[in-house]
């Protein structure tokens, strides 16, 4: 936790000579690791570790999750609070992907972002509850009834009560601000970047409330900065986002199929110099594979209907289907539509603030222990063990 990597543990602990638990004097980083893990030194145990298939052979294997298992909090005494060990759980799950430091949530306290949660792309110790906790601690989310909608007209005005604006997923043109989910990258539309004036770096955020998925410009060392353009070519042209440390939890927390592809088109909203993207995915396309339709026909009830394939460039055969509820309109109706929460609330005379920096979700659980109190403890127990060789 306080920024030493398990090879420099190793490699002090073996300068102090300190015995590893089979009695080597020699420490690697495999050994560190092992200790840091052990969900034992903060007072717990975890039983079903591994399990035995078959009775006839009895040869064990690690159990990663085929049988259940069970934890024993406050099971004997603990060396180190259980916080500080789920901070180090967090950070060795980061490191794989880049990250450093103790992981954090930061979330947009004010502004038409506000409740907004930002996405660190090398950061894959969070759960989509997480997410949702985070948003909900800032969020003063205001329902209204959908059926309601207040008109102010003034005289001669139109009346479009009955009209409905189509949808652009309905238009077959290639200059669509769109985002498409997968389980192996994220990719972006030519005219998303147009719109945001071709940046290189963004930054992703996320309101789980809403379900929405915002993309704003930011600095190439911001901590969450994404690099969503190449220009190589010498033209800014879309790159296939890597996004394996945090896109299990974006398909977990709006609950979509793994197997899936799923694509939502978004609007930009801009004042003065200042623009965002806004990707609403309550109701996104979803791109299936051909050879997942027959399971697809039965877990939805529609075996009985046929389907036609899209043809997409260097892909095979895929099935595009549509939400359920687009079957009987051709769009929202008007008046909802100009009135739809992520045009008025993000348009807020006041509300603006587009470039607003999160605040850090502390959470309900106590927090780890701070850097001074790490830096005390770590010299009083190099300290221990240097006396210890004295005697």
């Amino acid at each position: 936790m306080y920024g030493y990597s398990t090879s420099q543990i190793a490699e002090l602990l073996t300068a102090l000579g300190r015995p590893t638990k089979k009695g080597n004097t020699v420490w690697s980083s495999n050994s560190v690791l092992g200790v840091l893990q052990n969900e034992r030194h903060c007072g717990e145990v975890l039983a079903r570790k591994t399990y035995t298939p078959n009775y006839l052979d009895h040869r064990t294997r690690k159990n990663r999750g085929e049988r259940n298992q069970y934890r024993y909090k406050e099971d004997h005494e603990a060396i180190i609070s259980p916080t500080d060990f789920v901070a180090v759980q967090r950070k060795i799950s980061n490191a794989k992907y880049g990250g450093s430091g103790i992981p954090e949530l930061h979330v947009i306290p004010s502004g038409a972002l506000k409740g907004f949660v930002t996405v660190n792309p090398r950061w894959a110790s969070f759960s989509s509850s997480d997410y949702v906790a985070a948003s909900a601690e800032i969020s003063s989310l205001t329902q209204t009834d959908e059926n309601e909608i207040s008109i102010q007209a003034q005289t001669g005005d139109p009346d479009f009560r009955g009209f409905e604006i189509a949808r652009t997923q309905f238009f077959g043109t290639a200059q669509k601000v769109r985002v498409t989910f997968s389980m192996d990258n994220i990719t972006f539309s030519s005219d998303a970047l147009k719109k945001l004036n071709n940046p290189e770096y963004v930054e992703f955020l996320v309101h789980p409330q809403k379900k929405f998925f915002a993309v704003r410009k930011c600095d190439r060392n911001c901590r969450t900065a994404v690099k969503w353009a190449s220009s190589a070519s010498g033209k800014p042209m879309p790159k296939p986002i890597s996004c394996a440390a945090y896109i299990e939890t974006i398909f977990d927390l709006f609950h979509w199929d793994p197997k899936y592809r799923y694509r939502a088109s978004g609007v930009r909203r801009q004042r003065v110099e200042e623009s965002v993207l806004i990707f609403d995915l309550n109701e996104t396309e979803i791109l299936i594979p051909a050879e997942f339709l027959d399971e697809f026909r039965q877990q939805n009830d529609v075996s009985n209907l046929e389907f036609s394939p899209l043809h997409l460039p260097g892909r095979k055969q895929t099935i595009l289907a549509y939400p359920q509820s687009w079957a009987d309109s051709f769009g929202s109706e008007y008046y909802k539509h100009t009135q739809a929460s992520e045009t008025s609330a993000i348009d807020r005379d006041g509300q603006w603030d587009i470039a607003a920096d999160g605040t850090i979700y502390a959470g309900t659980e106590p927090q780890p222990s701070p850097p001074e109190q790490l830096a005390q403890h770590i010299t009083q127990l190099i300290s221990s063990f240097k006396e210890e060789e004295d005697v």
